[in-house]
């Protein structure tokens, strides 16, 4: 199951809300686990400089219907 990596977009950075996706930096750490809040612009800036990337899972696929 492929899985879609995208340069971090800052706008979808909330400071003071969850985020919806978990944020690894260029080397693959972890560096923010998804849920967890950017508490600061200076946090999140910070992200951003380390060349961060957000990893979003694919949807499951719906379980096939039998008939």
């Amino acid at each position: 199951m492929p899985v879609k990596v995208a340069p971090l977009d800052v706008n979808r950075i909330v400071v003071g809300e969850p985020i919806p996706f978990s944020v690894f930096g260029a080397d693959g750490q972890l560096l923010l686990a998804e849920g967890g809040i950017v508490a600061s612009a200076r946090i999140r800036d910070r992200l951003l400089s380390l060349g961060s990337v957000r990893v979003d899972l694919p949807d499951p696929a719906p379980a096939p219907t039998v008939p």
